[in-house]
Formats: C-alpha cells, structure tokens, sequence
C-alpha cells in the first residue's frame, strides 16, 4: 500500500467561526436597537469593538472567522437571506458567538454568564468559563444559573412553538435559529418559516451567548473599561482551548 499525500488550501467559502455582536438589531422593532447603555458603555459599541478583537485573536489560532456586521453602525436584521445568521449557514460556520452585555436594577446581578441552547450540551459554556475564571479577568455571576455546580452557565428559557402550539422551542432566538435542524430553526413562528425556511434542515452551528458583564453593576462596568482587551482575548483564548485548537 502507497500513500499519496498532498496539501490542500482551505476553502475561502468556509469559516469556523461566527462572531455576531449584539447593537442596530431590528428584529423585535423597527428603531434600531443600541442595546443596554450604563455607566457609559453602550453595548453596540462595546460589542462591535469586542468582535473585532475576538477575531483577530482567534485567527492567530489559526480559525477562519467572520463577524456578522461590516460596521459599529450596520443596521441588519437576524433573520432572512440577508441576515446575520445568513453569513454562517452559507459559509458553513461551526460556531456561532452572540456577543452581550447584561443589565438588572438588582445591586447583586453581577458577573459573566454564558448561555447555551436547550438542545445542546452545556459543556462548551463550561468549559470557557472555567479558563476564563482560571485567567482572573471575570468572575462567574451568581444570579441566574441552571446548576448550583456551575455559576453563570444559563440553559436558554423554552416556549411554545407559535404555529402548533405543541412543539418547544429556545426562547432565545440567536441560538434557536443559529442551530440549523438540531435546534429547530425555522420553525418556531410564520416570520421563522418564512425567513429561514434554507435553516430549517441545514446543518447548523454550535451557538453560546456571552454576556460579558452586567454594565448597570458599576465593578463590572469598571472592570469592563479597565480590561477590554485582556477579557475578550482570555474569552477567545477560553474557546480556542474548548474545541481543542490550542493544548491546556
């Protein structure tokens, strides 16, 4: 037996990675929606800024990376042909990171949490929160959780499909509708069926929600202005480590 090796350039049409920050979202309102804004953090801008140096980061681990807006400012919808989701799907994204902030009036809403589908495993989010935590820039919140075991790791809220009543569905709809048939996108309502009827049976992307900070907490606000950089690059660096495309 001979064996024939050859390299083969990776595919420009392909990414890894789907950053998609939260801010100029129009899918619950025609006003384009900035986000949370505290203690002066606007988290469109915030979340922008953070996408641009997560994918640089990640793309020194060598992953191929695209951020769902073009600019701070771009104003696109969630769902449709055109968009955000869109450029995963049809770039064959194996990841999907929605990036937020948090916000609560409550003094003792503090702390990152990470969010993962109902139909997914939490092992991912636990995973990255456990680096991150081990990196000393965030700490895990205490406020909403699944398992008391695992601070600030959130399994998504579940509801009623809108068209039979029966099936249940992610409330959340960035990572219902980011999963492809394994989270049921597509499905869930006339608008999902409508705009994403291409997810509905395509393989989908394995989504988390970041939510970095709660901005209405002044720490975490401060340690958000302070740190920026070192948070989102141990972030990037916590699911580099998860997928294992670095060594702990």
């Amino acid at each position: 037996m001979f064996l024939n090796i050859t390299s083969k350039e990776a595919d420009d049409d392909q990414i890894d990675v789907l950053i998609d920050p939260y801010g100029m979202n129009v899918d619950v309102q025609n006003v384009p929606d900035k986000g949370n804004e505290a203690n002066g953090l606007v988290e469109n801008d915030e979340m922008y800024d953070a996408a641009v140096i997560m994918k640089k980061e990640l793309e020194s681990y060598g992953l191929r990376v695209e951020i769902t807006k073009d600019s701070k400012d771009q104003v696109i919808e969630t769902y449709g042909e055109d968009g955000r989701l869109s450029k995963g799907y049809k770039k064959q994204a194996k990841y999907y990171l929605f990036l937020r902030f948090n916000a609560n009036p409550s003094s003792e809403a503090n702390g990152m949490e990470i969010w993962h589908s109902s139909y997914s495993s939490a092992t991912l989010a636990r995973n990255m929160m456990y680096y991150m935590e081990k990196d000393k820039v965030v700490k895990a919140g205490s406020l909403y959780y699944t398992n008391p075991s695992w601070p600030g790791i959130v399994t998504t809220s579940l509801t009623q499909g809108r068209l039979d009543n029966e099936t249940i569905y992610d409330l959340n709809l960035q990572l219902r509708e980011s999963g492809g048939r394994a989270t049921l996108a597509g499905r869930y309502s006339q608008t999902s069926a409508e705009a994403n009827k291409s997810f509905k049976d395509a393989n989908g992307m394995q989504g988390v929600e970041l939510d970095f900070a709660y901005i209405t907490n002044e720490e975490d606000a401060a340690n958000w202005k302070k740190n920026k950089e070192k948070i989102v690059k141990s972030c990037a660096k916590a699911f580099a480590l998860s997928i294992n495309v670095l060594e702990g």
